[in-house]
């Protein structure tokens, strides 16, 4: 992994401590004959353990944190077992990194690639007592407002629009959990405070870990924004009060070493991604709908401040844009994002990410029709998409199809060669949009483009719908064109966003279809 290989100057300390740790562990899952009759004995725990502990503070004792967390990566992939299942080699496996992350100063988090799906350890009080629900819920309650301010100060503002902000308060909350456990394994919270005697059994004390989160926030919100936070724990004993400040001061100290912060948001962002996952929650088109619906009822707010808040909560990565043009005007779309490419460029997050986002972003709004009253906004985006796009031939084609510049795009389009079926289409019915062709040339024509948008278009001209085949993904249309209206309700979403999207891909082959567009039930006029 990158974010380890360019902090290491030579491997061979770490490649002589990989080989005799795959040999240790080899031998040390050989002793017992499976995982069945390991775990009959409890204390095989105890000799596994203390023998991992022992190998450990011997073979590792001359190794830095990076090389450390180097030497287990390639020992996990060397090992080659299946994280996914419960096996002898995985419990030996996570006894020996038990051991690696004790060792001061710890080199937690680990991670691992694991089928190029990066994996992260966690703490085994987390994992023996079944903690990670508590603690998440925990670190979710914390102050949601310091949360959102601590993103916008810890994460690149192209980053933020890019991802969304909803993504990187989710990676923010395993940033708290992964700073969490690292102060666990140093024991800035003793052991002994965190597991108690409760009887005969051990427990942890979930007030104690509860502190040790809110002292980690607080660290955070400290060095990212300059502020103190007040525990919402009520007064704090002269043992609690102890803990608070050696856990912030912790936190404060990692968050200062820009290489370890560096490796920490590296950590918590694949932490997330195979843990929480906000990514497919954001992405949800339920969810995204009522995001849209909320956006609304903020009377107080401009249409322009509506988009905004919904392109940064979301990300320009994972607007669903059937739900952005059914919302929004596409003058007011197309006005917000000249507005946010000035942003950008005034306040310096104008990176090759975001551009790479923006362009992303037309290509697939330009698949879409231009549904607006005043069409006002469309040529101030010219300047911006020459300036950015002009030497993408293919963008700019379909930016002169989106604008209804036929000319221009028929132009354009005559010199790019291998043309896909959806560009022969639009081809087509910009001629026939130009009166090039007559309506009787442009439907014969259409049964010979190999798309589906173009056979339903040719039945849709031929007055013949009902015969579009079964096996057209657009047959879907066909009732609902003929009753002239699409009820949402009782509807599957899955459903709702395939029959919305349809329609809209139709639309930005012939933007003159007005019944299709009564179809979308838009929520503005246009």
């Amino acid at each position: 992994m990158e974010i380890l290989d360019k902090h290491l100057e030579d491997t061979s300390k770490v490649d002589k401590v990989v080989e005799r740790s795959v040999d240790f562990l080899k031998k040390e899952i050989q002793s017992f004959r499976d995982l069945e009759s390991f775990l009959k004995d409890s204390g095989n725990f105890l000799v596994i353990r203390r023998s991992c502990v022992e190998f450990v503070r011997r073979e590792f004792k001359d190794l830095n944190k990076w090389e450390t967390r180097k030497a287990v990566s390639e020992i996990f992939k060397k090992l080659d077992f299946k994280i996914d299942q419960q096996n002898l080699d995985k419990l030996v496996f996570l006894f020996f990194t038990d051991a690696v992350c004790e060792t001061s100063p710890t080199p937690s988090p680990l991670v691992f690639d694991y089928n190029g799906n990066i994996f992260v350890k966690r703490h085994s009080i987390a994992i023996d007592f079944d903690l990670v629900p508590f603690l998440m819920e925990s670190i979710e309650n914390l102050n949601s407002v310091k949360k959102h301010q601590a993103v916008f100060k810890i994460y690149p503002e192209d980053q933020l629009v890019t991802k969304g902000i909803s993504k990187h308060v989710s990676d923010l909350n395993f940033l708290i959990l992964d700073l969490l456990e690292k102060v666990l394994y140093e024991e800035v919270i003793p052991f002994d405070t965190v597991v108690i005697h409760k009887g005969k059994e051990l427990k942890p004390d979930l007030d104690i870990l509860k502190l040790g989160i809110e002292s980690v926030f607080s660290g955070i919100t400290e060095y990212f924004l300059g502020e103190k936070e007040i525990l919402k724990t009520g007064i704090l004993n002269k043992k609690q009060s102890s803990i608070f400040v050696k856990v912030k001061n912790y936190v404060i100290d990692q968050l200062k070493d820009k290489d370890e912060l560096e490796y920490l948001l590296f950590t918590s962002d694949a932490d997330e991604e195979s843990t929480e996952g906000r990514i497919f929650t954001v992405l949800d088109y339920t969810n995204q709908k009522n995001v849209f619906e909320e956006s609304l009822k903020r009377e107080d707010a401009t249409v322009n401040d509506r988009i905004e808040s919904i392109f940064w909560l979301l990300g320009i990565d994972n607007i669903n844009i059937t739900l952005l043009v059914m919302y929004f005007d596409t003058d007011d779309i197309v006005y917000y994002i000249l507005e946010l490419l000035r942003q950008a460029q005034d306040e310096g997050f104008l990176t090759e990410r975001f551009k790479r986002s923006v362009k992303s972003f037309l290509e697939n709004l330009f698949q879409y029709p231009y549904i607006s009253k005043g069409f006002m906004n469309q040529k101030t985006l010219d300047k911006a998409m020459r300036i950015l796009f002009e030497d993408d031939k293919k963008l700019m084609a379909d930016y002169s199809y989106y604008t209804k510049r036929y000319d221009q795009f028929l132009e354009i389009t005559k010199d790019i060669q291998d043309k896909d079926p959806y560009t022969q289409l639009r081809q087509l019915t910009a001629r026939y949009l130009k009166g090039d062709i007559s309506k009787e040339d442009y439907k014969n024509w259409l049964i010979l483009i190999p798309s589906g948008e173009a056979h339903f278009l040719y039945n849709l001209f031929s007055d013949s719908l009902d015969s579009l085949p079964y096996d057209n993904e657009y047959r879907i249309l066909v009732d609902i064109y003929k009753k002239g209206e699409f009820v949402e309700e009782g509807k599957d979403p899955s459903e709702e966003e395939k029959i919305y999207t349809m329609i809209l891909r139709v639309l930005g082959v012939y933007p003159e279809e007005e019944r299709l567009k009564k179809l979308l039930n838009l929520r503005y006029e246009a």
